[in-house]
């Protein structure tokens, strides 16, 4: 939690600023020419997991008492939420592998996303004076850009008197879970003239690239 407080007798503001980036790459594989004989599931799988939780508040408080001492008091609170998460999964079984299984063979990369954040912006302006201004402003950019991939490469050999199962998972079937609030809010009292101004913005950017594929030249058998 991230917070900013700010007071004065004329002017006060108060701004949080909240920034998490997650990257990185998780992998499982085969060696190129593996080769393996077995009488169990063959199970080659990779999941990477994000979760995190971010709040911001920023509060902004002015006030003048004395009459006439000045024209204006003003008060702004602001907060912002940045996230930006461009991880990578992979499974993969290599271009020489060689499988032969009893059972199943499964080859799959999960890559999914548990984000909660939540921006506020208060701001309290009380003045005897002419003008009395506030402003509050809350605000969360939310990125996803991963990349996830399953496959089977060209040139293996995967033997299997069960099932071959090759997925790919990037969050696609709401295994993202993105909470997304931005609240502002802001109040003034006592001025001849009272002005407040009141704003909140969440943009998501999703751009997740996702496949899964077995190899042109695999040889499988089933």
């Amino acid at each position: 939690m991230f917070g900013g407080v700010a007071q004065s007798n004329t002017v006060g503001a108060g701004a949080a600023l909240n920034f998490q980036m997650d990257s990185g790459s998780t992998i499982a594989t085969s060696n190129a020419d593996m080769t393996l004989n077995t009488a169990n599931d063959v199970n080659i799988s990779t999941n990477a997991i994000q979760d995190g939780i971010d709040i911001a508040v920023g509060v902004g408080a002015a006030k003048n008492s004395k009459n006439n001492e000045t024209s204006t008091a003003a008060a702004v609170g602001g907060s912002f939420n940045v996230s930006v998460d461009t991880t990578s999964a992979n499974s993969y079984l290599g271009s020489n592998a060689k499988i032969e299984s009893a059972k199943n063979v499964n080859v799959t990369a999960d890559n999914t996303s548990l984000l909660i954040k939540v921006a506020g912006g208060v701001a309290y302006s009380s003045a005897k004076s002419d003008n009395s201004v506030g402003a509050g402003i809350g605000a969360n950019l939310n990125v996803l850009s991963k990349t996830t991939d399953a496959y089977i490469s060209s040139g293996a050999y995967v033997n299997s008197s069960g099932d071959i199962n090759v997925s790919a998972n990037g969050g696609k079937n709401f295994t993202d879970m993105l909470i997304s609030a931005a609240v502002a809010g802001a109040i003034v009292t006592g001025a001849d003239s009272a002005y407040t101004f009141d704003g909140a913005l969440g943009v998501d950017v999703i751009a997740n690239t996702t496949s899964a594929y077995i190899g042109s030249s695999t040889s499988k058998l089933q």
